[in-house]
């Protein structure tokens, strides 16, 4: 069954707050070209949400969104569903895998491009060379992301092992031996030790395939990658989204990178260690009083300061943790309400 069929896209809070995340970032890439400039290829699914998003927000008009549930099919219902669902006329549909098709895209590779490999399974051999598909044709200026699932195995009983054993075991059947790094089979590998190693797995790919790119290339067309992202979240399964920007090594980037990097977000993450995205359970009632007094009536620990003297003042009694998980968050909560239309 494809993920779609039992996962609505559009409705994870954590996923929204990270799209919203990255647009904000895609904005910063504007001193490399105008972002309406660019290209963008992602996996759209039959929400497109990501795609309503960057064309709205950023006025992006080359997309692509290759579709891996319609392509391993002869069916035309389902690619006539994506085809029916597809927002706008100026998003081109893919069908097959992104081992498929990322080859074939050389209308996209002309420009810049931001692509968003936004698996839902686990890091395999598959999406490895996938991400080394897109480091050998995108070019500088251009932001690379990948997304996996990084959920610990849980050991069933009917299994003769340590959990240690069993995880390990599992690990092999997504990843060959050239890509578990030595001495992987002494550790736990549970979610945290699981977020570390497939971010060094990811993060020596890139760097292998930029160093092959650049053997192969005149000293004037050599680049360099760097990660500004590294998202940890959770809706139902833990993910973990990691991200580079390509830069030319001709070209004076160090500014731009600089300028990114120091920019007032967050998020913006250059090693292992994981931004969290964390989404508190909050009433819209409690939002809306929050974002009125975060700047004012609430200290670095999360606590909601007393009111002052002759004020009146209602105060929900909220976890100082859920207080601070949103205020780091707050600028791109989303807020979902059922409408009729």
């Amino acid at each position: 069954m494809a993920s779609y069929e039992f996962v609505n896209y559009s409705l994870r809070p954590a996923k929204a707050i990270e799209r919203k995340m990255i647009c904000e970032l895609m904005r910063r890439l504007t001193p490399f070209a105008p972002i309406d400039t660019y290209s963008y290829i992602g996996f759209g699914s039959i929400f497109f949400t990501d795609f309503v998003l960057f064309h709205r927000s950023l006025g992006i008009t080359n997309m692509c969104s290759i579709e891996k549930d319609a392509g391993v099919v002869d069916d035309d219902d389902v690619q006539n569903r994506f085809e029916f669902n597809k927002p706008f006329s100026c998003i081109d549909l893919q069908y097959g895998t992104a081992a498929d098709r990322l080859g074939e895209l050389a209308d996209y590779w002309a420009a810049k491009t931001v692509v968003w490999l936004d698996y839902d399974g686990r890091l395999s051999d598959g999406y490895i060379s996938d991400l080394g598909i897109v480091m050998q044709k995108a070019l500088p200026g251009s932001l690379v992301m990948i997304s996996v699932n990084v959920k610990a195995d849980e050991k069933p009983s009917s299994f003769n092992g340590s959990t240690k054993e069993f995880r390990f075991k599992r690990l092999q059947h997504w990843l060959s031996r050239t890509n578990i790094p030595p001495g992987t089979q002494n550790i736990n590998l549970s979610t945290d030790e699981l977020i570390k190693l497939c971010h060094h797995i990811l993060d020596t790919e890139v760097k292998d395939t930029i160093s092959k790119r650049n053997g192969a290339a005149p000293v004037g067309e050599r680049v360099s990658s760097h990660q500004v992202m590294n998202f940890r979240y959770q809706d139902g399964v833990p993910m973990l989204t990691i991200g580079w920007i390509i830069t030319d090594l001709s070209a004076d980037h160090a500014g731009i990178l600089s300028s990114i990097n120091s920019a007032n977000l967050p998020f913006i993450r250059s090693g292992a260690m994981p931004f969290n995205i964390n989404t508190p359970s909050l009433t819209l009632k409690e939002i809306s009083w929050l974002d009125s007094v975060l700047h004012t009536d609430v200290d670095v620990d999360g606590n909601i300061l007393p009111p002052k003297p002759n004020e009146k003042r209602l105060t929900p009694l909220l976890r100082p943790e859920d207080v601070l998980e949103y205020k780091q968050v707050y600028r791109y909560f989303p807020t979902f309400a059922e409408a009729i239309l």
